[in-house]
């Protein structure tokens, strides 16, 4: 058995990974302390990775970053299908929507009541541009640029327009809209991610019809 000095053991583990330990330094008091020398050059690392990660607003960790940029694909989608159920099931049911206009609606009850007026007056083709994501514990966000045409159907009174008198739109008509949204959200006790916050902004393109 090599013969056991502990300075010399020490300036090996100067250059010593998990996967070398010098064999001329395993005795076995030398090897117990290049275990720990690796044990703990790994937590540091991790330590370190986590605190830039929330620190810096880093992805955190991938597959949560994956998952609630998904979601909002998946609410174009919905949206883009007038599938209002399928839309409202993407929120959590204490869920904020926040109107370009300035309106607070609170809750699925009431979100759905705002949505069901949108897709009766129109037939909506929206389109999402990430820029920004991020997650962090049980909270999350996405936010970036929407471009959305909406369609009247003639059947109700648009909820968005341009015109004072909030008259029905003439079926066909369309109306182009840019603006930003961003969305939060809360993973929930089951592990599923749900919309906890719901804003944007948004104005009609000019030149556009």
């Amino acid at each position: 058995m090599p013969s056991w000095d502990r300075h010399s053991c020490l300036s090996a583990l100067q250059t010593t990974t998990a996967n070398s330990i010098p064999p001329n330094h395993q005795h076995p008091q030398c090897y117990t302390l290049a275990r720990r020398s690796v044990m703990n050059q790994r937590l540091r690392r991790s330590t370190i990775t986590l605190l830039v990660c929330l620190a810096g607003g880093l992805p955190l960790p991938l597959s949560s970053q994956t998952s609630v940029t998904s979601i909002t694909q998946s609410w174009a989608s919905h949206w883009n299908d007038k599938q209002l159920e399928a839309t409202l099931a993407l929120y959590a049911p204490d869920a904020v929507f926040l109107t370009a206009e300035g309106d607070r609606v609170t809750g699925q009850s009431a979100i759905r009541a705002l949505f069901k007026k949108g897709l009766d007056s129109a037939d909506p083709a929206i389109t999402f541009h990430r820029m920004n994501s991020s997650a962090s514990g049980d909270l999350a966000y996405d936010s970036g640029e929407y471009d959305e045409t909406l369609t009247f159907t003639g059947n109700a009174p648009a909820i968005v327009t341009t015109d004072a008198r909030n008259a029905t739109p003439v079926k066909g008509t369309k109306m182009a809209f840019h603006g930003n949204y961003l969305i939060v959200f809360h993973r929930q006790p089951d592990g599923r991610w749900l919309i906890a916050q719901h804003m944007w902004t948004g104005a009609p393109v000019a030149g556009k019809p």
